[in-house]
């Protein structure tokens, strides 16, 4: 009875990440534009039932400095948990979030989440980083890129 379970909830979670319902940023921001007095970089995208934000701080890093992410993610119905990738346009990634493997019945709840990743690039440069959020358990997947120029101490 216990393997039947476990098998039972392995299969559950088959759609997660189905990416039938993406949506993706018509605009990336340059993270180094002259004509903005911000010091932060910001970009949002929406799908049907799902909002994310990636937003990178400061506006023109040095190479070597740290640049700051921070990943924002609101879904009017949740029916599982929210999973993250966050690619930082380099070659190198954040590590994927872990995504509890559970579903609930229903529409499910609402969710927020948030989270914080800090990157140094190596070289001057620009790069598209790239972050994509999925509703665990259905096909709402968003992918919001943000282009960012590290220059020269």
């Amino acid at each position: 009875m216990i393997a039947a379970a476990i098998i039972v909830i392995a299969i559950l979670p088959s759609g997660c990440g189905n990416s039938r319902d993406a949506a993706q940023a018509q605009h990336a921001p340059t993270l180094g534009e002259t004509h903005s007095a911000s010091a932060t970089a910001s970009v949002t995208v929406h799908s049907p039932s799902l909002t994310v934000t990636l937003a990178a701080k400061p506006k023109r890093p040095t190479v070597g400095s740290p640049i700051v992410f921070t990943a924002t993610a609101y879904a009017r119905h949740a029916p599982g948990a929210l999973g993250y990738q966050l690619h930082y346009g380099d070659g190198t990634s954040a590590p994927q979030s872990a995504v509890p493997l559970f579903c609930l019945p229903g529409k499910g709840s609402a969710a927020r989440r948030t989270w914080h990743f800090s990157h140094r690039y190596g070289k001057p440069g620009t790069y598209t980083a790239s972050l994509t959020v999925h509703v665990n358990c259905s096909g709402d997947r968003v992918t919001a890129t943000l282009t960012v120029q590290s220059v020269r101490k």
